[in-house]
């Protein structure tokens, strides 16, 4: 039986060190979406001046960013066991986020 101190548990759970591969590629990942929150900035400013109805650009908007979300969560997590919603902590705390 092998017993670790806090401090063994602790050094374990610490994530690996960045390389400068990780450091690059989160940087042009920032960078990336940066220009993107501006170009659509740029063009909500412009769609607001031509057209009347704002909530429509935000309804519009809104539904750009779900169905973007749900694409990326498709691409990304591609194991279909974890895509079962139950009645668990995880389905109370998605629940809690909207109600509130």
């Amino acid at each position: 039986m092998s017993l670790h101190t806090p401090r063994e548990c602790f050094l374990k759970t610490l994530p690996k060190p960045l390389n400068f591969q990780d450091i690059l590629e989160f940087r042009l990942l920032f960078c990336l979406n940066s220009l993107e929150i501006e170009f659509c900035k740029i063009m909500q400013t412009k769609m607001s001046e031509k057209f009347p109805w704002h909530y429509s650009i935000a309804a519009l908007t809104s539904s750009t960013a779900s169905i973007l979300s749900v694409i990326f969560a498709l691409c990304t997590e591609r194991d279909w066991r974890q895509w079962k919603l139950g009645w668990n902590f995880r389905l109370l705390t998605a629940a809690s986020a909207v109600i509130d």
